[in-house]
Parts: structure tokens; sequence; C-alpha cells
């Protein structure tokens, strides 16, 4: 790939993904989130105060549920 080609498709994708909204990498609360959260505190049996420790946390996606139950979170991405 030359130069300007590559320049022209570097300009491409910055003018495309300004434009585009990534719900998939928005953190929100979420049935899936929910779910997911809900499965761990269960099956993990854990209770508010419970130190955890969260491997590749990307944007706090389960780290904000997981703060707002009472959990001490440490995380790591």
């Amino acid at each position: 790939m030359n130069t300007s080609t590559r320049e022209a498709h570097n300009a491409f994708q910055r003018q495309y993904f300004d434009r585009v909204e990534r719900l998939r990498l928005a953190v929100v609360d979420t049935p899936y989130v929910r779910r997911h959260v809900d499965q761990l505190v269960e099956t993990g049996g854990l209770t508010p105060g419970a130190r955890l420790l969260e491997i590749g946390a990307g944007l706090g996606k389960f780290t904000f549920p997981l703060l707002e139950r009472g959990f001490d979170v440490t995380v790591n991405d």
C-alpha cells in the first residue's frame, strides 16, 4: 500500500469512527451486564464488602455495577 492510499484510508477511518456511536463500548446498565453480575455474585457466594480483583476491566462495564453493590473492587486492564 503506498503512502497516499494509506493516508486516504486512515482519513476515511477517522471520519467514519468520529460519527459512529460505539454502543458496545458504552458503560451502561443493560440486562446483559446485570445478568452477568448477578451470576457472579450468586456463584461466588459474594456479600457486600468482599474484595474483588477484576482483570481486563476495560471501561468498567462490570466494575461500576459491582461497586454499586458495595464490593471493594480493584481493577487491572
